[in-house]
């Protein structure tokens, strides 16, 4: 019999015996037996050729349920194998997750060693720094205990400092006391005496909003056109004989661009600006006949050198005592300042028939400078003004303390050609409003015009192209002016020389000096 087939699948038919071939020798020899002829008997030879059939059969039949049994261990093999295979794929497939699981699992085991080894380093570290700490804090320890020592004594000497602090409380509230009623008392005798507090800032404030508006009245009755038939020369003689072109810039044109009217502008608050500086911004009010002027102006002057709070004391009794006086005057002196300055103005305001209006505004103009200038006669501080550019508050030159006003550069625009006219230094031309000081301090710096300045270099440049006839005869004293262009107050006459300009200059800066 033939072994099973190590696959699996359906069982395969029987298989023949391999005793067949056997069986058929034997029946070949058992018909050679019967053929001999030493066989007698025969019959016994079909008997025994019956029963071995018979015993064939039963082989036969024995073999065919063998091969049954073989079938059923094949089939029932087959299912084993396959059963097998199955287990096999599971526990192959198993065998794999676990090898991945494996692997992941040494990854993470080399990763865990790692943080191991990173965990001991910080653990080292972290046991030197406790160990360092241990240190720091027994060294702790020891200045706590320095300082709670120390902290003792403070408060001993806390409780030793409030018992004094206690006892100066008292004694400052009397001081306070003292202050208060000395106040009090100051307070009292100032009223009394009619001195006035005054801020540096609330000063500069006024005085700019002062500057501002002799500004606007000068832009709003100057800075216009001229009827076309007074651009003659008959028209400048009559600027000349008001005393106008001696204020104005010496080359200041006739005509109605903008850089001429600018300059009439201009020159109309260099003019209302000098009389105030003569006529207003004064020591105090008092006619110049009064018998004790003299006296009275050596005594503050004496006063203010040697004592400057008696000085102001005896300005203010002296303010007191002839108020009736600085009343009647001041009336009379304000419109004596208007008749002067329309009387310059004159042949402007009357060629633009604004002359009552302008008195209206200039009369404002002047209530104001009055109201604010009697407030700094009553201070404690001198104050003075300055209206020469060129002369700082004390004698120096300090054109640092003197502003310029940018509407005569944003009202012009200079072309390519006339930028190279522009000076490459800049000097003071006109005063355009005086420059403040409370004692030694600048508290509204002056305002000029200048000499680079938009509106001069085109002014300048107009100037020098009119015709030189219509200047030979309509300016012919032009020339006489030049030598003292550059005097800004409109005292004296143009044909001083130098040393008497500068003579009176001095002159005029010591009277505009109030105090």
């Amino acid at each position: 019999m033939s072994t099973a087939s190590g696959t699996s699948g359906p069982p395969k038919a029987p298989v023949k015996p391999k005793h067949s071939s056997q069986l058929k020798e034997f029946l070949a020899l058992g018909k050679k037996i019967f053929q001999d002829k030493e066989v007698t008997d025969y019959d016994q030879l079909l008997d025994s050729k019956k029963e071995l059939e018979q015993r064939l059969l039963l082989k036969d039949q024995e073999f065919n349920e063998k091969v049954k049994e073989i079938d059923l261990l094949r089939s029932s093999k087959a299912e084993k194998l396959s059963k097998l295979e199955s287990e096999n794929k599971t526990l192959f497939e198993g065998f794999e997750k676990r090898v991945i699981a494996l692997d992941a699992g040494k990854s993470k085991g080399a990763k865990l060693e790692v943080e191991v080894v990173t965990l001991r380093q910080k653990l080292a570290q972290a046991n030197e720094t406790a160990k360092s700490s241990k240190d720091d804090i027994e060294s702790l320890q020891e200045k706590l205990f320095k300082y709670q020592n120390d902290l003792a004594k403070k408060e001993n000497d806390l409780t030793v400092t409030k018992k004094e602090l206690s006892s100066r409380s008292r004694e400052l509230k009397g001081t306070v006391k003292d202050l208060e009623y000395a106040q009090a008392e100051l307070d009292a005798q100032k009223t009394e005496l009619g001195i006035e507090d005054l801020s540096d800032e609330h000063l500069a404030t006024k005085f700019r909003a002062l500057a501002a508006e002799c500004h606007m009245i000068a832009k709003s009755f100057f800075r216009t056109q001229l009827p076309q038939e007074l651009l003659q020369d008959d028209f400048w003689k009559e600027l000349e004989s008001s005393g106008f072109t001696r204020a104005a810039p010496k080359k200041t044109p006739l005509s109605n661009t903008i850089p001429a009217q600018c300059l009439r502008m201009a020159t109309a608050e260099r003019i209302i600006a000098d009389k105030l500086c003569t006529h207003i911004f004064r020591k105090y009010y008092l006619p110049e006949s009064t018998p004790a002027r003299a006296v009275v102006n050596d005594v503050l002057t004496r006063l203010g050198k040697s004592n400057p709070r008696k000085e102001a004391i005896f300005r203010l009794q002296l303010l007191a005592a002839y108020e009736p006086d600085e009343n009647s005057h001041l009336s009379s002196l304000v419109e004596s300042t208007i008749e002067e300055v329309v009387g310059i103005l004159d042949p402007l305001l009357s060629a633009t028939g604004s002359r009552e209006g302008f008195q209206s505004a200039l009369r404002k103009l002047i209530d104001n400078a009055v109201k604010l200038w009697r407030s700094i006669q009553r201070s404690v501080t001198k104050g003075s003004v300055s209206n020469d550019p060129e002369h700082g508050s004390f004698g120096a030159f300090q054109d640092q303390d003197w502003d310029m006003n940018d509407e005569y550069d944003n009202a012009v625009d200079l072309a390519a050609d006339q930028m190279m006219h522009v000076p490459d230094q800049s000097e003071p031309v006109i005063s355009l409003f005086p420059q403040l000081s409370m004692g030694r301090n600048v508290i509204c710096r002056g305002c000029a015009l200048w000499s680079d300045q938009n509106t001069i270099v085109a002014a300048s440049i107009e100037f020098g192209q009119l015709n030189f006839r219509n200047l030979a005869q309509g300016r012919g004293t032009q020339g006489r002016r030049d030598s003292d262009r550059r005097r800004l107050s409109l005292n004296g006459s143009s044909s001083l020389g130098r040393g008497e300009i500068h003579r009176r200059r001095r002159e005029a800066h010591q009277e505009t000096h109030l105090f």
